[in-house]
């Protein structure tokens, strides 16, 4: 039986579950709908889809799993022969990459989702931070206060806001899975209903809840009961959908969940060695490393895990053989580590578990530049310029510039802008974000042959420096005039640096160089003009500035 999930976002009430060390005092939720914001990061509307190099297996071999998987369907549409009407993989058929600790890793969380194209993300959260005021109604997002407590969000809200935003770019991604982990006990000012609002505010209709799930199986009462009797949801059904899982202590889950594990926002993940029947609130586990052989009665069961902390391959297969669902690593760049990555050769970020028909790549459009260059930089570029017939007139390019990040060349960069003819040495202004560890800034060679200048982006609160990633490019109506922006959501924008000059800017597009870093990939998503819709490659033209090699897709 499918689920048509896409119909069904409110919560069902009446689960009669028995809850991990239910507090029969704890306040339940009620109703979704809560007003509130994230921190001004949220845009309000979820998804994304993104980039790592891609096997097509796990780890090479797919040990102890039986059967390899193959790719068909076009344009991402699944032909499928798995689940009862043959429409593809169901989602407790496939394992996933997932970036264990994902708020203090290299690669920011936007690239994470966008370039890596993970779909599993954990931020951990406490009530408090030493010697800083409380936020009421939100949660600290770090790991262990003093010891390691970098985060390249500071709360909870904030973290859901990126997530969301950088999601917006590629609206029919695969299903998005995020893993809070709860390190203090509730308190006031931070009860169940306080973190169901932050979730609801930043996913809205996006967000695939407990009750929805229950409610698309016909005499359920339970989470549990749910996808035993009637099965997960086809991926297909979940595209442009977010899901949230908590972890932590049982006392903690417990409180949580309360009278009604359906009515909540989340999903409860404990640490189940065993008795799954006796947790019917339970339909996800989450297991120590130590623990992976646990994966295989959950799979059996009918249930989903998440394995952590996969920082090897050894760890890596084993968990790929006991049938896990989420593999988490601190290894995020498969570049790096190439042994850790489901992402298929095609983009699409899933592996099959057993053999079954799954999608090439996953929908949406990608920009991919591959350049090997110098710099966009001093009185004249090395790099590649890729540019569209855009109207006379004023006109702005708009898009999420993606970086690969974790141990690469800082200053590889990918820009939007315009330029006043296609020399290498021509005045332009671009907006422009580097590969790593480095805020957005706008580029301006104000005349021809002249020394290029920076303005950096001003920082935004409680955002790494490198963690905004949306540019817009604006040029006037006399051509003349140009402004840079930046943005950490692509709606609230922050004006970087401004030109004007003495011709007109002729050509508009989109910039990469590679710093002499050797051959490089910059991808760009949800690349849009207005006027004039979406920039893709198989309408523009390429310049190849300086001594810069390289060129254009429409891809992954």
């Amino acid at each position: 039986m499918t689920r048509a999930w896409w119909l069904i976002l409110a919560a069902a009430w009446g689960c009669g579950s028995t809850p991990l060390e239910a507090d029969p005092d704890a306040t339940t939720s009620g109703t979704s709908g809560t007003t509130g914001t994230t921190s001004g990061e949220s845009s309000g509307v979820v998804p994304t889809s993104g980039d790592v190099p891609g096997t097509g297996s796990a780890s090479g071999s797919e040990s102890g799993e039986s059967g390899e998987s193959s790719e068909s369907g076009e344009s991402g549409e699944s032909s499928g022969t798995t689940g009862e009407d043959g429409v593809g993989p169901r989602y407790n058929e496939v394992r996933q990459k997932s970036a264990h600790n994902s708020f203090q890793r290299d690669e920011a969380i936007v690239d994470m989702i966008a370039v890596h194209r993970v779909r599993s993300l954990e931020f951990d959260v406490h009530v408090g931070k030493t010697l800083e005021d409380d936020v009421a109604g939100d949660w600290y997002v770090y790991h262990t206060d003093i010891v390691d407590d970098d985060s390249q969000c500071r709360t909870l809200s904030v973290c859901l806001g990126v997530v969301a935003s950088a999601a917006t770019v590629l609206p029919e991604h695969e299903v998005v899975t995020l893993w809070v982990d709860l390190k203090d006990g509730f308190a006031d000012g931070h009860r169940p209903a306080d973190l169901d609002a932050l979730i609801e505010a930043a996913f809205g209709e996006r967000l695939l809840t407990p009750g929805g799930l229950v409610a698309g199986c016909p005499g359920a009462t339970s989470v549990q009961g749910a996808v035993v009797a009637c099965g997960w949801p086809l991926l297909m059904e979940m595209r442009g959908r977010v899901m949230v899982a908590l972890t932590g202590g049982g006392a903690e889950l417990g409180e949580y969940v309360g009278g009604d594990a359906n009515g909540r926002a989340a999903f409860v993940a404990p640490a189940l060695a065993g008795d799954f029947v006796g947790h019917p609130e339970a339909a996800i586990i989450n297991l120590e490393a130590g623990d992976v052989a646990v994966a295989t009665a959950a799979r059996a069961a009918g249930l989903v895990s998440r394995v952590w902390v996969l920082d090897d391959s050894g760890a890596w297969d084993a968990a790929v053989a006991a049938g896990a669902h989420h593999l988490a690593s601190n290894k995020v760049n498969a570049w790096q580590d190439a042994w850790a990555t489901t992402t298929s050769a095609g983009g699409w970020p899933f592996t099959c578990i057993d053999a079954c028909d799954m999608p090439d790549r996953e929908l949406g459009a990608v920009l991919r530049v591959d350049v090997d260059s110098g710099d966009l930089w001093n009185d004249s570029d090395d790099a590649v310029f890729v540019h569209w017939p855009v109207a006379d007139g004023a006109v702005a390019v708009t898009g999420l510039l993606g970086a690969v990040s974790s141990h690469v060349e800082p200053f590889i960069k990918g820009c939007v802008g315009g330029r006043v003819g296609v020399a290498a040495d021509a005045a332009y202004l671009a907006v422009c974000r580097p590969a790593d560890d480095e805020p957005p800034r706008v580029q301006v060679r104000a005349a021809a042959g002249e020394e290029t200048e920076e303005f950096l982006m001003d920082g935004v609160d409680g955002l790494a420096a490198e963690l905004p990633a949306f540019a817009k490019f604006e040029r006037s109506a006399d051509g003349e005039c140009a402004v840079g922006y930046g943005s950490a959501d692509g709606v609230g924008w922050s004006k970087i640096a401004e030109r004007c000059f003495d011709a007109a800017i002729s050509h508009v597009g989109v910039m990469a160089s590679a710093n002499d870093a050797g051959a490089a990939q910059v991808r760009m998503f949800g690349l849009t003009a207005t006027p004039g819709g979406s920039l893709l490659a198989a309408d523009a033209a390429t310049e190849l500035l300086g001594g810069a090699a390289g060129g254009a897709g429409d891809d992954w």
